[in-house]
């Protein structure tokens, strides 16, 4: 069987916006904020944005008992799409490697944006303390090959520096794109589309 007849296979542990939302009513599509994991045919591991969803994805990958080799690329650094990051498992184990990938922000580092929820004044767990590998790599708006996949990043319109991601592997292309109000700009709306049609 060749790649292209594989699988790519898209599991939502997170789609909440703004904060986590408990509850038996939100049942049909889960309580946690934004993290879907994206397993390619190479067995590449992908996983969009680290909200509240992180957590329970990173026990799910522990009961495997294998190493973690994942990559993590957050759209944007509000809340409820890295507050999951200090609660993700496979950190804290030796042996692991993460690459967390985002924007190039001029004033917060990726490192910082990272470490700083893992402040004393924060949560109990300093990032120096996590085992795992952990890798950083600042995206700005361009093409990029990651994990045997080609990867384009483009602006989106939210407050703060917002990223959308396409991947294309093996013919097959899924772009992820959230927090996004769309605007009536030509400039804007065209090369969103060829964005998507390319």
């Amino acid at each position: 069987m060749t790649m292209r007849n594989e699988k790519i296979v898209l599991t939502f542990w997170g789609t909440r916006g703004s904060i986590p939302s408990p509850g038996k009513d939100k049942s049909g599509y889960g309580g946690n904020t934004s993290c879907i994991k994206l397993k390619l045919p190479n067995h590449e591991l992908i996983i969009l944005d680290a909200g509240t969803g992180i957590r329970e994805l990173g026990n799910s990958l522990l009961l495997k008992k294998k190493k973690v080799c994942a990559y993590i690329f957050l759209s944007h650094y509000h809340w409820d799409h890295i507050q999951g990051l200090p609660f993700f498992a496979p950190a804290y184990n030796a042996g692991n490697t993460l690459t967390i990938l985002g924007a190039d922000h001029p004033e917060f580092p990726l490192e910082k944006i990272f470490s700083s929820q893992m402040e004393s004044i924060h949560f109990p767990v300093r990032s120096s303390s996590l085992s795992a590998n952990i890798r950083f790599m600042k995206l700005s708006f361009g093409n990029y090959y990651v994990a045997e996949t080609e990867v384009k990043s483009i602006r989106t319109n939210h407050p703060g520096i917002n990223l959308s991601y396409s991947f294309t592997f093996d013919g097959r292309k899924i772009i992820y794109m959230t927090d996004n109000e769309l605007l009536p700009q030509i400039t804007r709306v065209k090369s969103h589309i060829d964005y998507q049609r390319e």
